[in-house]
């Protein structure tokens, strides 16, 4: 649940930021940046999600399944 709640939030920011846009070239980067760091979150956030569906499908205990799946992902 929090892993959906955080995918809509980084969904809301990327879509105001796309409706506020700006002409400036430094603008520009930074933009480009938070981009870059909102969809790594967001990425992580989905596989985190459909993980943690696999693992309700195949009956694992979440919290186990959640830790071996971020130090996968760490590694």
């Amino acid at each position: 649940m929090v892993q959906l709640i955080s995918i809509i939030f980084a969904f809301l920011i990327i879509h105001t930021l796309f409706k506020t846009r700006e002409t400036s070239n430094s603008s520009r980067k930074l933009r480009m940046l938070v981009y870059t760091f909102l969809g790594i979150i967001f990425l992580l956030g989905l596989v985190s999600v459909v993980l943690g569906t696999y693992g309700l499908l195949n009956s694992y205990n979440i919290s186990g399944n959640w830790r071996i799946n971020m130090s996968s992902i760490l590694v």
